[in-house]
């Protein structure tokens, strides 16, 4: 079924016929011709009665008509807009929504190293880890389970299990056993008993995310274009008087809107309309929500216990946003509340505060607040994009609900790692300090273009923390660029952790050149990432297509640190859901082979 050449749904229906004509009409139920957006209000007797079950719509609407075509199985009708709905571009009536075919199926990831070194000692490490990721879709329901296995322990891990399906009048999804809290206001936290959230993928794609309104007045019969960076993202016509559209399709979270009016005439009036995102923002009219409540899912040291936590989010005029949520457990209490605007040529952010009553292992009570404010900004002018920036700031007696599950106030637990060189080094899983309680993190995104220069980007993150001068940080500075068919890459990484004292600086350069024709894809790598101390030393790749619907390389990396590593892989990729990729590696040093290997694969089948 397509309305005014847009496709509708797919269904049957039943022709007869017409006792005034004689012909063979299509005949509707009230249903369909709700599904196909036409206003039962407009026809030409008033309101169409719901009891009459078959109506011929080029009878009861004026100016109507339609085509079949027998080879297609294919019905158009033809519509005046004035008796059509106002509905989003790329509604699908939920009465049309498919559940999908019942089928089962089996993802798995097979990773083992075998890694032999002799220094002064001879040191031997073998790993072995397999991951098994399943599902079950029946009807409306969709099963999930997510389970691992290690060499060490010997033993399945079950990760993850849960159960999901849609709620079409509610435009969200239920989720009961193990999944995750949401993490727009809060932590995301494991959760083990039932969630509701909405979900954008429910919605037409010109309402979910977020894009501002467009307002306007046309003196006449009028086509509106609306452009950003030059691209056209929306055009619709419109009656003369004042209009708004709220169905732009989600673009970039940047870029100044250029609006054009162009009247029968064809005057034109045009205006811009600034235009930034945050992700807290949701459109006008919009409410977003998620629950849940359950056990809490604990790693390492932690405790299980009940908790419910529920966030909201509205979306208001002035391109406001309005959200707040509550989390409850017996030994914490977190209230927030925020706002959001998109301010136009100044960009978008959102700000909201969190205050928390905590009780730690140490049976004492803790009551403190946490500031958070997020900005984004497109500079139009110079291209540059301030991607994301964050800053939260927490007293020193503020606490999430995870430091409330701790057993102590502090612990942890050490790993001995044998690194690629040889060394062995000490790691820690899941430490924690509840007396270095979190202060402030910052984290900044740019990226800068540079024309046919290429493109710079730069990440930050920054996490510091009360008693201790100690930090957690990560800084990345990369460019890119392709000049004719060659691609170089150079990029910068220095990060800390809180635990570990040592700092790594990293620096990676990469060339990439064709071999013969380009349209081949075959090419030459150079790829040497390497600690910033010593000496620099390539190690060239060739990569390329093998034969049609098949794509093998090998490529060669070189890490330098005390020593080098010239490491070669053979990896093929086919259109079967089988993958298998092998590394080989061997260093002056360390001469004795390290072999890795890694297999991934999945099938499913149709259940009848």
């Amino acid at each position: 079924m397509y309305i005014n050449n847009n496709y509708a749904f797919t269904g049957n229906i039943t022709f007869r016929t017409a006792e005034n004509t004689g012909e063979a009409l299509p005949c509707l139920t009230p249903e369909q011709i709700a599904a196909l957006g036409i206003d039962s209000q407009q026809a030409k007797g008033g309101a169409l009665p719901l009891a009459q079950r078959c109506i011929f719509l080029t009878e009861a609407f004026a100016d109507t008509r339609f085509d079949f075509d027998q080879q297609t199985l294919s019905l158009s009708f033809t519509v005046p807009q004035s008796a059509m709905r106002n509905l989003p571009r790329g509604y699908v009536s939920p009465e049309s929504w498919e559940a999908g075919i019942p089928a089962a199926w089996l993802n798995y990831v097979v990773n083992g190293s075998n890694n032999d070194y002799q220094g002064e000692t001879r040191t031997r490490d073998q790993q072995l880890f397999a991951s098994l990721n399943s599902g079950i879709n029946l009807g409306a329901w969709r099963l999930r389970d997510f389970t691992t296995w290690t060499k060490d322990t010997n033993e399945l891990t079950h990760v993850q299990t849960w159960l999901q399906r849609d709620i079409p009048a509610l435009n969200a999804q239920v989720y009961a056993g193990e999944t995750y809290t949401s993490a727009q206001v809060f932590d995301a936290v494991g959760l083990r008993g039932i969630a509701l959230k909405t979900d954008d993928n429910m919605l037409p794609a010109s309402l979910s995310g977020y894009a501002p309104e467009v307002h306007g007045i046309a003196r006449s019969n009028a086509t509106v274009t609306v452009r950003q960076n030059g691209n056209i993202i929306y055009q619709t016509s419109v009656p003369p008087g004042a209009f708004v559209l709220k169905d732009l399709y989600p673009t970039s979270s940047g870029g100044d809107l250029a609006v054009t009016i162009q009247e029968n005439d064809g005057s034109q009036t045009q205006y811009t309309l600034p235009y930034a995102s945050v992700p807290n923002l949701v459109r006008n009219g919009q409410l977003k929500y998620a629950l849940g409540a359950g056990k809490y899912r604990p790693m390492g040291h932690q405790d299980a216990p009940s908790f419910a936590q529920g966030e909201l989010f509205y979306g208001w005029r002035y391109g406001l946003t309005f959200y707040g949520g509550a989390q409850f457990a017996d030994r914490y209490n977190g209230l927030a509340f925020g706002i959001g605007q998109n301010l136009g040529r100044f960009g978008a952010y959102s700000i909201d505060l969190t205050h928390a009553r905590s009780q730690l292992a140490d049976d004492q009570h803790y009551t403190g607040d946490s500031v958070r404010l997020r900005y984004s900004k497109l500079l139009n002018d110079i291209g540059t994009r301030v991607n994301f920036f964050s800053l939260r700031y927490s007293t020193k007696r503020f606490y999430t609900l995870s430091d409330t599950t701790y057993k102590g106030m502090a612990g942890g637990s050490p790993k001995q790692i044998v690194e690629d060189d040889g060394t062995v080094t000490t790691h820690y899983d899941t430490v924690y300090n509840l007396r270095m309680s979190r202060k402030a993190k910052n984290q900044l995104l740019l990226s800068q273009p540079m024309g046919q220069y290429g493109s710079l980007s730069l990440s930050w993150d920054q996490q510091t923390y009360w008693n201790t001068s100690k930090t957690t940080q990560s800084l990345q500075f990369a460019w890119n660029a392709t000049f004719r068919h060659v691609s170089l890459g150079v990029s910068v990484q220095r990060s800390s952790s809180l635990y570990d004292d040592k700092k790594d600086n990293v620096l990676a350069m990469s060339l990439s050149v064709p071999l013969g024709n380009p349209a081949l894809s075959t090419r030459a790598r150079f790829t040497p990432p390497m600690r910033i101390l010593p000496a620099l030393r390539p190690v060239p790749a060739v990569s390329g297509y093998l034969r049609a619907r098949r794509t093998c390389f090998t490529a060669s990396t070189s890490a330098i640190a005390r020593s080098s590593t010239t490491a070669a892989t053979p990896r093929c990729n086919t259109k079967a859901q089988k993958e298998t990729t092998t590394w080989a590696t061997a260093t002056p040093r360390f001469p004795q082979p390290q072999l890795r290997d890694e297999r991934r694969g999945g099938a499913g089948m149709k259940m009848v």
